[in-house]
């Protein structure tokens, strides 16, 4: 079994579910659910049909953790996301006469090998402040308050360091080095690949 090297996106995440953490799967669904649903939307699945294949994905996910043996954890994701995807719009394959197939089966057939960005900016914006926002979620419950106000702080609100200094009642290097700690946290579990 190869995980990803140590400080890679998922390689804590990963054997934290390997070792079948329920915490560390309800992170896993917290983070990378809505990125498959989008992935199923914008291939043009219908919601009831995305929402299946989010639960199809997570299930692959858990039984072949084990033999996860790829460099990019979104890219094994896409993969599996992609496959599922692909047995949706073969159910719903209809043959048209004359044509040797069905618009099911060219749709199919157009799904990329890897998660297309778009070609929408704005839209690819909403996606990464999305992930950004789970990445979020995910990582608030591993800080202590203060720690969290004082990347909130500078990171977010964009206050200044000698600002939340006074608001927080931390010396300068310790609200430096609270942004630090959760930013490595955020790194550690989003791949930048």
């Amino acid at each position: 079994m190869t995980y990803l090297s140590p400080g890679s996106t998922s390689s804590r995440m990963l054997s934290e579910l390997a070792r079948h953490d329920p915490e560390a799967w309800k992170k896993l669904c917290r983070l990378y659910c809505p990125l498959v649903y989008h992935w199923c939307l914008k291939a043009g699945l219908q919601m009831e049909d995305a929402a299946d294949v989010v639960q199809e994905v997570l299930m692959t996910v858990h039984s072949d953790l084990a033999r996860y043996e790829h460099q990019s954890f979104r890219g094994w994701l896409w993969g599996i996301t992609r496959n599922r995807m692909a047995r949706v719009f073969r159910k719903r394959a209809i043959p048209q006469q004359g044509k040797g197939g069905s618009s099911e089966d060219f749709r199919m057939q157009q799904l990329p090998d890897a998660p297309s960005e778009s070609d929408d900016p704005e839209e690819l914006l909403r996606v990464q402040q999305q992930l950004l926002r789970n990445a979020l979620t995910v990582v608030r419950p591993d800080f202590s308050e203060q720690t969290w106000q004082a990347f909130y702080g500078i990171a977010i609100e964009k206050k200044s360091v000698c600002d939340l200094c006074a608001e927080l009642g931390m010396s300068s290097s310790a609200v430096k080095q609270a942004k630090y700690r959760v930013l490595q946290r955020l790194k550690e579990i989003l791949e930048t690949d």
